[in-house]
């Protein structure tokens, strides 16, 4: 199944003529297009526009956010755990010796 055609405001089908760059400019724009994950047109279109551009997240950043998502979903099971009127004492060492394993992993990683 192929794409919808976008409305005839949406294409893109006007040019603007590349200004002029040095080589090392070029590389410049280049290793930034790259460092933010896009292609060199992409780059360029976010910046002309005026629209931010940010580095791309590295897969280090993406297992990070993962492994403290676990930690706050065993921080959430844990005070749900302590909220009741019984807590329950295997879970809560489980919880807390893995978020101990992260959080040291986290440090190395830091340092």
């Amino acid at each position: 199944m192929s794409r919808p055609r976008k409305a005839p405001n949406e294409r893109r089908d006007a040019r603007l003529a590349a200004p002029r760059l040095t080589g090392a400019e070029l590389a410049f724009v280049e290793e930034q297009a790259a460092v933010a994950g896009l292609d060199l047109a992409e780059f360029v279109r976010r910046r002309v526009l005026g629209r931010k551009v940010a580095p791309a997240r590295a897969a280090a950043d993406d297992r990070l956010i993962l492994e403290i998502n676990r930690v706050g979903v065993n921080l959430n099971q844990i005070a749900r755990s302590l909220n009741s009127d019984r807590p329950e004492r295997a879970d809560l060492a489980v919880a807390l010796a893995h978020l101990e394993g992260v959080l040291s992993k986290v440090a190395d990683d830091g340092s």
